[in-house]
C-alpha cells in the first residue's frame, strides 16, 4: 500500500502530484469500505466469510495484471544500470523512455533536463541512494510490525526498535 504512493510521488509531475496521491488514497479508502460492506452483507449468510474470501484472488489477479503494465520509474532504471556496471549514463535511455511515458505533453527539452537531474542525483553516490532505500526498509519494517502487533506493543518497544 505504501509503495504505491512512493511510486506516484516519484513518477507524477509536480503540478498534478497532489491530485493523483489524493486519488490513490481515495481508491484505498473505497476498497476498504467495499470490504467492510461485503463483510456486512455476508454476515447474514451461513459460512459467508468463505464466499467473501473467494473474491480475494480475483482482486489480486487484477492488481497483478495491472502492475505488469506499469513502466519502471526513471530513477530505478538509472540505479539498475549503475548496479549492472553499465554506468548511470547508460540508464537515461530506459529512463527517458519512462519519462516520455509519464510526461506526455511536456517539452522534450524539459524531459531531458529531468533525466539529467536524475542521473546527477544517482551519480552523487550510491551511499545516498542506499541510505534512502535503507530508510524506506526501516519504515516498511516498522509499519509491518505495527500492523502485525498493534499500537501498544510498538509504543512499549519503540525505544528498543528505534534506539
Amino acid at each position: 500500500l505504501h509503495s504505491g504512493s512512493i511510486y506516484l510521488a516519484e513518477v507524477v509531475a509536480a503540478e498534478s502530484r497532489g491530485f493523483y496521491l489524493a486519488l490513490f488514497d481515495a481508491g484505498l479508502a473505497s476498497g476498504m469500505a467495499t470490504g467492510i460492506a461485503a463483510g456486512f452483507v455476508m454476515r447474514a449468510v451461513d459460512q459467508g466469510w468463505r464466499i467473501a474470501m473467494a473474491f480475494v484472488p480475483l482482486g489480486l489477479a487484477v492488481a497483478g495484471i495491472g502492475v505488469s503494465f506499469i513502466p519502471l520509474s526513471p530513477r530505478w532504471c538509472t540505479v539498475k544500470h549503475m548496479r549492472q556496471g553499465v554506468g548511470a549514463e547508460a540508464g537515461p535511455t530506459e529512463a527517458l523512455a519512462s519519462l516520455y511515458y509519464f510526461r506526455r505533453g511536456f517539452e522534450p527539452r524539459a524531459i531531458k533536463e529531468e533525466a539529467a537531474d536524475i542521473v546527477e542525483a544517482v551519480l552523487q553516490g550510491p551511499s545516498k541512494v542506499a541510505q534512502r532505500w535503507g530508510q524506506l526498509a526501516l519504515v516498511s519494517f516498522v509499519a509491518s510490525v505495527w500492523q502485525l502487533t498493534g499500537t501498544w506493543p510498538m509504543i512499549f518497544n519503540a525505544q528498543r526498535i528505534l534506539g
